[in-house]
């Protein structure tokens, strides 16, 4: 049996497009996973796209998400500094530039670190140079790195079941499957290579590129056994077996999960939006009035959070520039 590499229709090909323009909107690091719908692209896909009405709602479609981005931000992509312009009256790349870096500190364990008591005061980085030149693995490995293994293990224990009892080994090469095109199988594996290794150097933050992980964990398996294995006996029952072991798993490790879950705080049972701590409280805000116009402002370290608007962490209420124009008004922080 040969492994054929299956020619994905135009239409195929758009609505995988348009299903990754989905995932990076909602996740910009996911970028990667467009790189692997290009894979399939032929001379011909192309050509057929000017004929497809999906090519121009996946075109509509980005567009809107761009135009959002510059009228409220004046970036093309929030908070890439090098993306944003300052010839909009509302641009202002040093709050670009300050919520990149705080996003890339908190992604690498800064919290953990602030909160270390065995680091004095003095000798603690700035949240720049924390990010900087692997200043933060110790932190992250002592911390972050651990509840990742607690999620990733049982996962891999759940594949290497599964492989062990779909498999067996043969020392020889198996030539009952067989991959056409082992060269798009390299280029799929150098992608999630660069995309983990991306994911790890720079937002190590598991929920932001556990598909990243979880996707070439999978692939090195599944390529393996078909490589060098032969299938057992009796598969639909095994993998029956495995599917139902591999739900309970899951069932009870979530179950426990909300056993075990501190359900005492504000607002419960909704999600704590009000607050970054456990018990949930309300965040402490300055109200400023400005040009008749109420203003909050977090203060002692609080997050606006969803709560009371309009509020923001960055910028100055001070200098606030407020445009009453088309009966919307237009508020620019310096």
């Amino acid at each position: 049996m040969v492994l054929k590499n299956k020619l994905f229709e135009t239409k195929e090909i758009l609505n995988l497009l348009i299903i990754s323009l989905f995932v990076v909107l909602n996740k910009i690091i996911l970028l990667f996973s467009v790189f692997i719908v290009l894979i399939h692209l032929t001379k011909k896909h192309f050509s057929n796209f000017f004929k497809n009405k999906r090519f121009y709602f996946l075109i509509l479609f980005f567009l809107i998400w761009i135009i959002k981005n510059i009228t409220i931000s004046g970036c093309l992509i929030f908070p890439v500094t090098k993306l944003c312009s300052e010839s909009f009256l509302w641009s202002n790349k040093n709050i670009s530039e300050s919520v990149s870096i705080e996003n890339e500190a908190w992604a690498k364990g800064w919290p953990d670190y602030v909160n270390d008591k065995n680091i004095t005061k003095e000798d603690k980085l700035t949240m720049k140079n924390y990010s900087k030149n692997f200043n933060w693995v110790k932190t992250w490995y002592s911390g972050h790195f651990s509840f990742m293994l607690s999620i990733i293990l049982p996962y891999v224990l759940i594949v290497l079941l599964s492989f062990m009892s779909i498999f067996k080994f043969k020392i020889e090469q198996n030539t009952n499957y067989l991959i056409q095109d082992r060269r798009k199988f390299y280029f799929l594996f150098l992608i999630l290579l660069i995309a983990n290794i991306f994911w790890i150097i720079k937002v190590p933050v598991f929920r932001y590129g556990y598909s990243y992980l979880i996707s070439i964990i999978a692939l090195i398996f599944s390529y393996t056994g078909l490589r060098l294995f032969t299938l057992k006996e009796k598969l639909k029952v095994k993998i029956l077996i495995i599917f139902c072991i591999g739900f309970l798993v899951i069932f009870l490790k979530n179950t426990l999960r909300i056993i075990k879950n501190e359900n005492n705080y504000n607002n419960y049972p909704w999600p704590k939006y009000y607050s970054m701590g456990k018990e949930n409280n309300f965040p402490k805000l300055q109200m400023l009035n400005i040009s008749n116009k109420i203003f909050y402002r977090p203060i002692n370290g609080d997050y606006c959070m969803y709560y009371k608007s309009p509020c923001i962490n960055y910028g100055n209420y001070l200098d606030a520039k407020i445009i009453d124009k088309y009966g919307y008004f237009f508020i620019h922080l310096d």
